[in-house]
């Protein structure tokens, strides 16, 4: 009789929460979708949904046309949020990824930014709340 092997383990997979910003793997990338490694706003909760998925916006470092652009959320580095540059939170890009897609915790925002993030969200999705 020949020894059964065991199963394998599933590798740890990240648990990333609303407010906190992730490195996230993002390709494969098609077209004009951001693409490579990028840091990424969780924006939905972990207790919504039955997938191992999270909805992010992208951010990506700031230059001078986004200024005034109403999908791009300024976001300043600090402590608190592990941000290296003077970045934006690119609402126009909302996207779903699973969890294994997560790379590195970086920190968070606080509730009214991610707040602000949903909202514009939801402005350029045309939803009226």
């Amino acid at each position: 009789m020949r020894p059964t092997a065991r199963p394998q383990r599933p590798a740890p997979v990240a648990n990333p929460t609303r407010g906190e910003i992730w490195l996230v793997q993002f390709d494969p990338a098609v077209g004009s979708e951001m693409a490579s490694p990028h840091p990424a706003l969780v924006l939905s909760r972990s207790d919504v949904g039955v997938l191992p998925l999270r909805v992010i916006v992208p951010l990506t470092s700031f230059r001078a046309n986004f200024a005034g652009v109403p999908w791009m959320v300024e976001l300043h580095p600090d402590a608190q949020n592990g941000l290296r540059n003077h970045s934006v939170a690119d609402c126009f890009q909302p996207r779903s990824f699973d969890l294994s897609r997560f790379i590195t915790r970086w920190g968070n925002l606080d509730g009214a930014t991610v707040d602000k993030c949903a909202r514009t969200v939801s402005e350029v999705l045309g939803a009226t709340l």
